[in-house]
């Protein structure tokens, strides 16, 4: 009866989730978002962010190629960034020409093409891409969105009783937690961020 009512209250973010799977071009809506994007990559992860302007022509057209790409590089991070609204970005990375693409691999810019030269995206995207993940056993972002939905209703951890949900839970956890649990530490203690650090 309570899985009922579960099934039910999450059957729209069900849906959503396994019905879309072709929407991978995420838009970021503040620096903040980026950063922890960023910081939670794995090592092998390819992000390209592509920097846009409602108003801009070749942003527009060349929109539906990255749509494209995305398909074609599921272990690549795909985002699109408006700079018109998240203008820390534009100032962090000096954007001064829509569209702008900029590439990240294991934290690091490591490459930035100016216009919309779709040989180039491809080249680059080419050159960077790795298909194995640094950790292969690390939730997929698709899997970590998913998952965050029911952050606010499963609490920690140890609410999961079945061992897959612990499983998936601990995939999305910061490396940090994981390896002071792994060190013996309580985990309801650090999971509420009260373990302390001497090891």
């Amino acid at each position: 009866m309570v899985f009922d009512r579960f099934l039910s209250d999450f059957q729209p973010i069900f849906f959503i989730f396994f019905a879309f799977p072709g929407m991978p071009v995420n838009e970021i809506t503040s620096a903040a978002e980026f950063d922890r994007i960023l910081e939670r990559a794995d090592a092998n992860r390819l992000i390209l962010v592509d920097f846009f302007a409602d108003w801009c022509g070749p942003c527009r057209a060349i929109a539906p190629i990255i749509e494209e790409y995305s398909s074609q590089y599921p272990n690549a991070t795909f985002l699109k960034v408006n700079g018109d609204i998240v203008r820390e970005l534009i100032t962090r990375y000096r954007v001064n020409a829509y569209p702008t693409f900029i590439f990240f691999k294991n934290r690091q810019q490591i490459e930035l093409i100016r216009g919309g030269n779709r040989a180039a995206i491809l080249s680059t995207i080419q050159k960077h891409y790795s298909a194995t993940p640094a950790n292969p056993n690390a939730a997929t972002d698709d899997e970590k969105r998913f998952l965050e939905q029911f952050v606010r209703y499963t609490g920690i951890r140890t609410a999961h009783t079945d061992e897959v949900y612990k499983a998936l839970a601990r995939s999305v956890m910061p490396e940090e937690i994981v390896e002071k649990m792994a060190d013996g530490g309580d985990e309801k203690e650090v999971l509420r961020g009260k373990h302390s650090n001497s090891a």
